[in-house]
């Protein structure tokens, strides 16, 4: 058994990390309420883009229109909405694997 020296020790430390936690905590539950909000405009925006008038309605905006929008560009609505899926797949992952490790790793 440790003496209590090292006891005090192990649990100054465990405090730290107990206090670490805690922000965290509260900074995950922020993020997943950013995540929600933001999902929502990234929905939104996968909509318009597979709404199937995307295509005509850039033809328009090109020819008759002389603005430059970033959303009527070749890949610029696929890109962002594939790389927020890869993003997810990769959180995903992250939450399955800590979940399946019973936080012991």
């Amino acid at each position: 058994m440790a003496n209590l020296a090292e006891l005090e020790a192990k649990f100054k430390q465990a405090d730290e990390q107990l206090k670490e936690a805690e922000v965290f905590i509260k900074d995950y539950q922020t993020f997943i309420e950013t995540f929600v909000q933001k999902e929502k405009v990234l929905s939104q925006l996968s909509a318009f883009y597979h709404s199937g008038k995307w295509v005509d309605e850039c033809e328009t905006i090109h020819n008759e229109s002389d603005k430059q929008f970033n959303s009527a560009g070749e890949d610029s609505i696929w890109d962002v909405t594939s790389a927020f899926y890869e993003l997810n797949i990769k959180m995903l992952k992250q939450i399955s694997d800590r979940l399946n490790s019973d936080f012991t790793e």
